[in-house]
């Protein structure tokens, strides 16, 4: 006569709901994190390739001035000249001079003082007031590199500082 009404078992609607919003909530933290990390990655990777590019420009430097027959700086300690001789580095031919210099923010290598076709070392140089970029002190025959490298426009500023002496072993 009276039958017994039959629940039946399963959520409702107000555990759906709470479950849902925990749900959105982990994936939002997780998303955030994930956003968070990779912009962190990525600024890793560019101040990697930043400062890979500072040092071989630095190591380009030392080198030549390691094999330079004579070097020149000027004043300012904006340029630098390194003159060679072949026989003295155990090459043929004749001397050369090349140069390093700073000229809008960026330092320019000529190979060859007498072509005069210079290429980009290094962009975004910069120096403070007062300080220079090369100098060369002759009676010891060191040459003091100053390399302060800025990437510009990146959401977080990356530098690259790089500071080296070397002695001319070949200048006289």
């Amino acid at each position: 006569m009276f039958r017994r009404r039959r629940y039946i078992e399963g959520f409702t609607l107000t555990e759906i709901l709470i479950v849902s919003i925990m749900v959105l909530l982990v994936v939002a933290v997780a998303m955030s994190t994930y956003v968070l990390l990779s912009q962190y990655v990525s600024d890793l990777a560019k101040q990697a390739i930043l400062q890979g590019k500072t040092r071989l420009c630095a190591e380009r430097i030392v080198r030549d001035a390691r094999e330079a027959a004579s070097i020149s700086c000027t004043l300012s300690g904006n340029e630098i000249n390194f003159t060679y001789d072949p026989q003295r580095i155990g090459k043929a031919g004749s001397n050369w001079t090349s140069r390093y210099r700073l000229s809008g923010g960026k330092i320019l290598f000529t190979a060859d003082t007498s072509v005069g076709v210079e290429t980009v070392v290094v962009e975004n140089v910069s120096l403070d007031t007062g300080d220079k970029l090369f100098q060369y002190d002759l009676g010891t025959k060191l040459v003091t590199i100053d390399l302060q490298v800025e990437k510009i426009g990146t959401a977080n500023e990356q530098d690259a500082d790089i500071s080296t002496i070397v002695k001319a072993r070949n200048a006289y």
